[in-house]
């Protein structure tokens, strides 16, 4: 029957079946069993390239270049390194987490920062101090 299925279709099946092959063999309690068919649904990836990271002085080259503004938005934005370093220092005033929840992060890192790919609107720093105060 898989041969009458166009080729993505064929893959669908044997995935399929692998699965259920897997599943058979621990109910029945053979582990080794099913890490065999299990092995059957290993893909490789094309793998992962990682691009060159772009310099702090390059990066404050191209924020000079720019003005400081969002090239998306148009407004005024901050680099994101000389806002950390003023946290470093003033931490009860800029607090920041390192995950930026938004109740141990200052909104202007929401609000301002272009650098993490955040949106630089009000909804953002409206949405942070509403969670601060809180």
């Amino acid at each position: 029957m898989s041969d009458l299925l166009p080729p993505e279709r064929q893959w669908e099946e044997t995935v399929a079946d692998a699965l259920s092959t897997v599943v058979d063999a621990l109910l029945a309690g053979s582990q080794e069993e099913a890490g065999k068919a299990a092995s059957q649904l290993a893909v490789q990836g094309p793998g992962r390239t990682r691009r060159q990271s772009v310099s702090l002085t390059t990066q404050l080259a191209v924020f000079r270049r720019d003005r400081f503004t969002c090239r998306y938005c148009g407004q005024r934005t901050l680099f994101l390194p000389t806002v950390k370093v003023l946290s470093e220092v003033f931490l009860e005033h800029l607090p920041v987490d390192p995950g930026w929840k938004l109740d141990h992060t200052h909104p202007i890192y929401l609000a301002k920062s272009t650098a993490e790919g955040l949106n630089s609107s009000s909804d953002a720093r409206s949405s942070a101090e509403g969670k601060q105060s809180a």
